[in-house]
């Protein structure tokens, strides 16, 4: 998951998207962007893994655009040979590079498409492929209600030597809903047809004063998984490996999330986003 707020949220950030991390979410949230946005985000993963994204966006009279880039890195990984024999370490690494765009084509209704660039290393091999996202999302004038649906990483399987593999192609989405002027709940459902799997996402942010919103929010893909569940629904919905917890602060046109998330035997993750308007 990409962005501190999103994250603390649960993931149920499709109706959401409204910060330059739609273009990782729903692109058609890049509308909602008024000025120009420039965020990055740092997490620190499970086995010296690391998680590192910027971005940029820039509403113009015809749309709004936006560039960003993902990058997952590896630590050193322990080297077998095909006798189990210890060989030299060798590292791995992930990178998504994304141009977006997004517009208004109504004054509820907004569509938005990425086209993406991604790479995969591992040791001295490399796959490159590309991938589209498509999304939109829809305000209801008489409630504070939006709706989202994105279409994610569509495109052909990456080649590593003879072995493919499918992007993980998924349909996301989800609902949004204002309460007052300091609560907000959502929640998503995404799909991953791949790997028969679907997922619920819940969550909530509340802002006591302008400066502060605290979050909180659920993701489970306890509904349905290939091959047979080793718990039942109520057991992996009880499992804190799904909660995520965060807050914001807000200052002028700097803001500041940061969220946290079990992830069961792996330890606890931690991120950190940074985003300026001007």
């Amino acid at each position: 998951g990409i962005g501190a707020r999103a994250q603390g949220l649960g993931s149920a950030y499709t109706a959401i998207a409204d910060d330059v991390t739609a273009l990782h979410w729903n692109p058609a949230g890049l509308s909602q962007l008024k000025k120009k946005e420039l965020g990055a985000m740092h997490a620190e993963l499970f086995s010296d893994a690391r998680l590192d994204f910027v971005v940029y966006a820039h509403p113009t009279k015809k749309g709004t655009f936006g560039l960003g880039a993902v990058y997952l890195s590896q630590g050193n990984i322990e080297g077998r040979s095909a006798d189990r024999t210890q060989s030299g370490d060798y590292t791995a690494s992930d990178l998504s590079v994304t141009l977006g765009g997004s517009r208004w084509i109504s004054g509820q209704t907004s569509l938005g498409a990425n086209l993406k660039l991604i790479q995969s290393k591992i040791a001295g091999y490399s796959s490159v492929g590309f991938a589209l996202d498509a999304g939109s999302l829809y305000h209801f004038n008489s409630l504070p209600l939006s709706l989202g649906l994105a279409l994610q990483n569509i495109g052909p399987s990456m080649k590593f030597i003879n072995d493919s593999y499918n992007l993980p192609l998924t349909l996301a989405s989800g609902a949004s809903y204002r309460i007052g002027s300091s609560l907000t709940v959502s929640a998503d459902l995404k799909q991953q047809p791949y790997d028969s799997r679907t997922s619920f996402s819940a969550g909530t942010e509340f802002s006591p004063i302008s400066m502060l919103t605290l979050r909180a929010g659920y993701l489970t893909n306890a509904i349905h998984a290939t091959g047979t569940p080793s718990n039942s629904f109520v057991d992996k919905a009880s499992d804190l490996s799904g909660l995520g917890l965060g807050l914001g602060l807000k200052l002028s046109n700097s803001s500041i999330d940061y969220s946290f998330t079990p992830a069961g035997e792996h330890g606890n993750t931690h991120r950190i986003s940074l985003a300026f308007q001007y």
